[in-house]
């Protein structure tokens, strides 16, 4: 039925198993789509999974109601899940029990007849009408929500939107951020999947999807949703970040840098994409250019400690020694456990005659981080330069045991 609305999700107890599935290929027959988990489980998906995707897909839910629902604790979640949601229940009744107070104003079907229930049920669930701009309205309502902070509301106002028009694919877009709000991950990864499936031009679905994909280490999955981003939309630069962002754990650092260049080049004022390609350019020995995206990257943050740190092992390497203590040195206060910062600092010190200084930083390297075979070895040679040897020598077959492929400690000791 082209101008179908509803998409009704049946709730029943184990009892009530025939009835519910008879109901169902009776809807069915009927031209009327309906979701129960006796059919419409996929086989990739566990039970519980499935009936949580069912609810949030589903607009309307057919509560089948009977002695045996009013004591299922399963059925009773389920609809008290759809109430919290603002989400329309149609009551079938099954038996003469009483209903629960809490679902007296929904509208009921009586089913102990032998006619005419299917044909009242069908009826109901036709006469609401999709109603496009009303949905669009409400989709309104939930972005103001949203952006008061009051995802619950948003959610809510999202549902109306969907029961409006379950073909809004901004709606379902929208209410799958709210649910990453709310760090109800699984279902705003299904959210964005449906909002997709509806528009797959709809670029900030795929960066959502890829991102939260991200933050759940599924890189290989986040990498295919920033490229579908992409795709749809060649401008976007966070898309061109987080996608190096994930090239960069999967190995591929050339390919990083390149998505990178594209993000400075899309938002050259406004993107954490000069820390990260500075990074790559230090790695690379490449220190000019690295120097230059990470004093780029000060500037647009200077709270960034990690800046400040590889700035200052920028210097370091080109032998800048003042510069390179400033750097440690406002890496260290804005983040005093940063144990590289003291290391680095240490070795400074240490190049230019200050030994004792040199060893306070670098012990505080040590005490930071006790796995760290360079502060190690670096606070060997500055034991040794203050005429420490034994302890120089301690500290040498630490930095071995630490490093045992490393020439250097053995040398030095």
């Amino acid at each position: 039925m082209e101008n179908q609305l509803a998409y009704p999700i049946l709730n029943y107890a184990h009892e009530d198993e025939a009835f519910a599935l008879r109901l169902y290929e009776e809807m069915h027959n009927a031209g009327q789509s309906a979701w129960i988990d006796l059919h419409d489980v996929r086989h990739d998906e566990h039970w519980h999974q499935a009936v949580n995707r069912a609810l949030q897909v589903c607009t309307h839910m057919l509560l089948i109601w009977s002695k045996h629902a009013d004591t299922s604790r399963e059925v009773e979640s389920e609809w008290v899940y759809f109430l919290s949601q603002s989400k329309p229940i149609i009551l079938i009744l099954l038996d003469h029990h009483p209903v629960h107070y809490s679902l007296e104003r929904f509208v009921s079907i009586d089913f102990t007849r032998d006619n005419g229930g299917l044909r009242r049920l069908l009826s109901h669930l036709h006469s609401a009408q999709r109603d496009p701009q009303a949905a669009v309205l409400a989709v309104e309502q939930g972005n103001a929500a949203f952006h008061s902070y009051d995802y619950a509301a948003a959610i809510k106002a999202y549902n109306r939107a969907l029961g409006l028009d379950p073909s809004n694919a901004l709606a379902y877009h929208s209410r799958g951020m709210a649910y990453f709000h709310l760090k109800h991950f699984d279902r705003a990864l299904e959210d964005y999947a449906e909002a997709i499936r509806l528009d797959t031009s709809l670029a900030e679905a795929h960066y959502q999807r890829g991102y939260l994909l991200h933050l759940q280490g599924e890189h290989q999955r986040a990498l295919a949703s920033f490229t579908d981003a992409l795709r749809n939309n060649p401008q976007d630069s966070n898309a061109y970040y987080y996608r190096g962002l994930t090239l960069e754990l999967l190995g591929e650092s050339e390919r990083a840098l390149e998505d990178y260049t594209h993000a400075i080049e899309h938002s050259p004022d406004n993107t954490p994409a000069y820390a990260m390609r500075g990074m790559i350019y230090y790695t690379q020995s490449r220190f000019d250019d690295a120097l230059s995206d990470l004093s780029r990257a000060i500037f647009q943050n200077p709270g960034d400690a990690a800046s400040h740190l590889m700035r200052g092992k920028t210097h370091h390497a080109l032998g800048h020694e003042q510069e390179a203590l400033r750097d440690y040195g406002q890496a260290i206060r804005l983040d005093p456990t940063q144990a590289e910062g003291f290391r680095g600092r240490g070795m400074v010190y240490s190049i230019l005659g200050n030994y004792q200084t040199a060893l306070e930083d670098l012990r505080q390297a040590v005490r930071l981080n006790p796995g760290d075979g360079i502060a190690r070895l670096a606070l060997g040679d500055t034991c040794f330069a203050l005429g420490n040897h034994e302890q120089a020598m301690a500290e040498y077959s630490e930095a071995i045991r630490l490093m045992p492929d490393n020439a250097n400690p053995y040398h030095n000791r």
